[in-house]
């Protein structure tokens, strides 16, 4: 199979579609690995079976990975190699939903005594920094949320 050969004519197709150049980048570089995973057993790509895709497809090491794997290849095979019926029966993998990270209360009215009382618009303003600091990474909250906690 000449790999080159339809990475330059998948380039074209999509400068042609006015793909922008990272894009561009990262489809061919994501089909030439497609085409060299299946070098040695096919000697063109309309010869890769359906099994054969959804198995390399799964390779992939996140879901947003496989996604992208998906879109560049369902691409060249509808502009490039003229089966848009390859991918009719491969889909999109469903997103990963992450539940949020619940923050004891307690702990946000100790990171909150640690600021002065007095509730001026400096203060606050001045203030929305050292709550964020003392919350653990990847944890966001409103500053609204905190100010408007009171002990019981």
């Amino acid at each position: 199979m000449n790999i080159g050969n339809y990475l330059n004519r998948y380039s074209e197709d999509l400068r042609l579609k006015n793909y922008s150049e990272n894009t561009i980048k990262n489809y061919v570089t994501q089909v030439g690995l497609f085409l060299n995973y299946f070098d040695k057993k096919v000697t063109k790509p309309s010869e890769i079976k359906e099994q054969w895709i959804k198995d390399w497809l799964l390779q992939a090491k996140s879901i947003n990975g496989r996604k992208h794997r998906i879109s560049a290849v369902k691409l060249f095979y509808s502009l490039t190699g003229k089966q848009p019926l390859k991918f009719k029966y491969i889909e999109y993998p469903k997103s990963e939903k992450k539940l949020p990270q619940v923050i004891d209360t307690d702990y946000i009215l100790e990171s909150i005594s640690k600021i002065s009382n007095r509730s001026t618009s400096r203060t606050r303003a001045t203030s929305s920094p050292l709550i964020s600091s003392t919350l653990p990474s990847r944890i966001s909250c409103r500053l609204s949320t905190p100010v408007s906690l009171t002990r019981s």
